[in-house]
C-alpha cells in the first residue's frame, strides 16, 4: 500500500510550515505599513483627543504615582482602563506631546494584531485534516487573508490613524494574542495550562486597555467545541454533560475576568464623570428602546463590513429614537431576520448557531445597551468581523474547498486591494482639524443631532487654535446644515470662555496675542512643576510653544524643565531660540528668569567664567543682583 504523503499524514497539514508562515506574517506587516505609513504625518483633531492626551491632567510621563492613579481613574471615562491609559502613557514618555509618536504606536499595535489574527485564523482553519495534497498550504493562505481582509479593511482608518484609537488597536492586538494563546492548547496538551494561562493574562490586558473583547471567552468556549467536533471527542458517550458542552476550568477563569470587568464598568458607569453623563435608568431609557438600538447595532455591523460606504469619524441615526427615523427600524427589523433566520437554520446548519453566538458575545459591549442616546462608530466593529471571515472560510473548507480555492482566493485579494485603496483615502480625514471638520459636513445626516458635532466641535477648535472670529460664522453653517439646531447657547458659552480668555491673558500677557491652547498648555506646565514634574512639564511648555510661537515665556519655562532634567545643552538652546527671537525679552518674556536661568546653564556645564560674565551683564541691565 502506498505511504501517505509526508504533507498530508499529519492531522493538521503540516507541511513544515514555519518559514511560510513568517513570510506570510512579514507580508501582513509590510502591507498593513504601506497602506497606513501616511498616518505618521496626521495631528491631534478636536474629538476627545483633548480630553484624552493633549489636554487630559492625568496624562504624562511614567511614574509610580501615575501608575497608581490610572488604576482608580473613572473621572477621565466610565470605565476602568489602567492598561489604555499607560499605553498612552508610555508614547508621552517616549515622544510627549508630538502627535506622530501616538499614531506610531497605534500603527505598531495594528500590525501586531494582524500577525496575531493571522496566527490564530491559522490555528482555526487547520482543525479539519484534508487528504489533499496541499491542505497544510491552503489553510496558510486563507489565515492570511482573513487578516489582511480584516487589517485593511477601511473601518480600521478611524483605529490607526486617530490618535485616541490607540486604545483600540492596543485593545485588539491583546485580545488577538489571547485567542492565538488559547487554540496553541491543542496541539501542545503538556503545555495547555500554561498556555490557557497566558491567554488569560492577554485577555485582562485587552480588557483594561479599553472592555470591547468580554465576548472572548464564549469565542473560545465555541473554538474548543469546534476543536472536540473536529476531533470526534463530543460524540464520546462516556463523556460527562461538561465534557459534552467543552467547559474546561480555562473557560471558567476567562468568563471570571471578563465578568469581573464588566461589573467595573457598571459601577463606574453610575456617576457621571468630566465629560460623560451617568448612565440613564429605564425610565429614560426603555427596554424596548435598548432592544431596539441593539438591533440597529447587530445588523448595521454586519451590514458595514460587506458595504462600506460614506464611513465618518460619527453617525448620529441612532439619535432619532424617540421619535425613531425609519432606517432606524427597517434596520432594526432587518437585525431581528437575522436572528430568527439563524435560529430556524440552526437545525440543519448547527454551525450557523455558533457563528451567531460569536459575532453576538463580542458584539455585546457595542450593542448600546446602557448608554443612550448611542453612536456607532467605525472603531467598535474591531472585533467583529474576524468571526465572518474565519467563519465563511471554515465554510468554505466544509465543504471541500480544493477544486475552488484559488479562484475564491483571487476574488479575496481583488476586494482586498480594493479596501486598501479605501483605507488609503480616508487617513486624510484625520490628518488635522480642518479635514476632520470638512468630513463631518459632507457625512452627517441633515438634522438637529449633527448641531452638535457641526457646531460645538468645530467652535470648540476654532477657540483653541484662537480663531475667534470664524466662530460665529461655523455657528451660522452649522445651523443651516443642521435644520432644528440653535447655536444661540453655544454662542453665549464661546463668549464667556473668549472673554475670561482675553482676561486672562491681559493680565498675564499684555503684550501678547496667545491662542487658548498655547495658555492651557502653559498653565497645565506650571501645574506639573508645582509637582516636580518636570518631564511632563515641558511637553506642555514644548506645546504652548508649538502653538504661539512668540510665546518666550513658555520656552524660558522649558528650559527650566531641561535643565532640572540635567539637560544643560538643550536648555542652552531653547535659550538661544527665545533670544532670537524678534523683541522677546521687550515683549513680557521675564528677563530676570533669562539671566538666572543663563547663568545656572553655565554653572551646570562647568563654565564658571560665562556663569560670571553672564551675571555680570545682568547686573549692568539691573536684571539681577546675585553675586557669582
Amino acid at each position: 500500500m502506498q505511504a501517505p504523503s509526508r504533507e498530508s499524514s499529519n492531522q493538521h497539514g503540516n507541511f513544515h510550515s514555519g518559514g511560510w508562515m513568517l513570510l506570510i506574517a512579514g507580508g501582513l506587516v509590510l502591507a498593513v505599513g504601506l497602506v497606513y505609513f501616511p498616518v505618521l504625518g496626521c495631528g491631534f483633531v478636536g474629538l476627545d483627543d483633548g480630553n484624552n492626551i493633549f489636554l487630559n491632567p492625568d496624562m504624562g510621563g511614567l511614574s509610580w504615582e501615575r501608575l497608581s492613579n490610572f488604576m482608580g481613574n473613572f473621572h477621565s471615562a466610565r470605565r476602568s482602563m489602567p492598561v489604555g491609559w499607560l499605553g498612552f502613557s508610555v508614547v508621552f514618555t517616549w515622544q510627549g506631546l508630538e502627535p506622530a509618536g501616538y499614531h506610531a504606536a497605534s500603527l505598531a499595535w495594528h500590525a501586531l494584531a494582524t500577525v496575531g489574527l493571522f496566527l490564530a485564523s491559522h490555528n482555526i482553519l487547520r482543525l479539519r485534516s484534508e487528504p489533499a495534497s496541499g491542505a497544510g498550504y491552503r489553510a496558510l493562505v486563507a489565515a492570511g487573508l482573513v487578516a489582511a481582509l480584516w487589517a485593511l479593511h477601511p473601518l480600521r482608518t478611524e483605529v490607526v490613524a486617530w490618535a485616541s484609537g490607540l486604545l483600540y488597536s492596543q485593545a485588539a492586538a491583546l485580545a488577538f494574542l489571547a485567542v492565538w494563546l488559547w487554540t496553541l492548547r491543542w496541539s501542545a496538551a503538556s503545555r495547555s495550562g500554561w498556555y490557557a494561562g497566558g491567554a488569560a493574562l492577554a485577555l485582562t490586558l485587552s480588557l483594561l486597555t479599553y472592555p470591547l473583547a468580554l465576548g472572548v471567552p464564549v469565542v473560545c468556549w465555541l473554538l474548543d467545541r469546534l476543536h472536540g467536533h473536529e476531533r470526534g471527542t463530543l460524540a464520546d458517550p462516556r463523556a460527562t454533560r461538561a465534557g459534552r458542552l467543552s467547559i474546561s476550568w480555562g473557560v471558567v477563569v476567562l468568563c471570571g475576568v471578563a465578568m469581573a470587568v464588566l461589573l467595573t464598568t457598571l459601577v463606574s458607569r453610575q456617576a457621571a464623570a468630566i465629560n460623560f453623563a451617568a448612565m440613564p435608568s429605564l425610565g429614560n431609557f426603555s427596554w424596548f428602546e435598548r432592544g431596539i438600538q441593539a438591533l440597529y447595532v447587530w445588523g448595521y455591523d454586519l451590514v458595514v463590513f460587506v458595504l462600506p460606504t460614506d464611513l465618518a469619524p460619527v453617525y448620529t441615526t441612532l439619535y432619532q429614537l424617540s421619535p425613531a427615523a425609519p432606517r432606524v427600524y427597517v434596520m432594526a427589523g432587518a437585525g431581528l431576520v437575522g436572528l430568527l433566520a439563524v435560529i430556524v437554520l440552526a437545525r440543519h446548519h448547527p454551525g450557523l448557531a455558533g457563528w451567531a453566538l460569536a459575532y453576538s458575545a463580542l458584539a455585546l459591549p457595542v450593542l448600546g445597551l446602557t448608554e443612550h442616546p448611542w453612536i456607532t462608530h467605525d472603531r467598535y466593529t474591531g472585533l467583529l468581523h474576524p468571526v465572518l471571515a474565519v467563519g465563511a472560510f471554515h465554510w468554505l473548507r466544509n465543504r471541500n474547498w480544493a477544486r475552488h480555492f484559488y479562484p475564491i482566493a483571487g476574488l479575496v485579494m481583488v476586494v482586498i486591494l480594493a479596501a486598501a485603496c479605501q483605507a488609503r483615502s480616508l487617513i486624510g480625514i484625520w490628518a488635522d482639524p480642518w479635514s476632520h471638520l470638512a468630513r463631518l459636513e459632507q457625512t452627517l445626516p441633515r438634522d438637529a443631532w449633527a448641531g452638535y458635532y457641526l457646531g460645538n466641535v468645530s467652535a470648540g477648535v476654532l477657540f483653541l487654535d484662537g480663531r475667534f472670529e470664524r466662530i460665529d460664522p461655523a455657528l451660522d453653517r452649522a445651523e443651516s446644515l443642521a435644520p432644528g439646531w440653535s447655536a444661540a447657547p453655544v454662542r453665549a458659552e464661546f463668549a464667556g470662555l473668549i472673554r475670561q480668555h482675553r482676561e486672562f491673558t491681559q493680565k498675564g500677557w499684555p503684550d501678547h496675542e496667545l491662542a487658548p491652547l498655547a495658555v492651557l498648555h502653559y498653565l497645565h506646565g506650571k501645574s506639573f512643576q508645582e509637582r516636580k514634574d518636570w518631564f511632563t512639564a515641558r511637553a506642555h511648555f514644548q506645546a504652548a510653544v508649538r502653538a504661539s510661537a512668540g510665546f518666550a515665556e513658555a520656552g524660558l519655562e522649558e528650559a527650566w524643565c531641561a535643565l532640572e532634567l540635567n539637560q544643560p545643552l538643550a536648555a542652552r538652546q531653547r535659550l538661544e531660540q527665545v533670544i532670537a527671537s524678534p523683541g522677546s525679552l521687550a515683549f513680557g518674556a521675564r528677563e530676570q528668569s533669562f539671566w538666572r536661568l543663563l547663568a545656572a546653564v553655565h554653572r551646570a556645564r562647568g563654565e564658571m567664567s560665562l556663569e560670571t560674565a553672564t551675571l555680570t551683564r545682568a547686573r549692568e541691565r539691573m536684571a539681577v543682583s546675585l553675586k557669582p
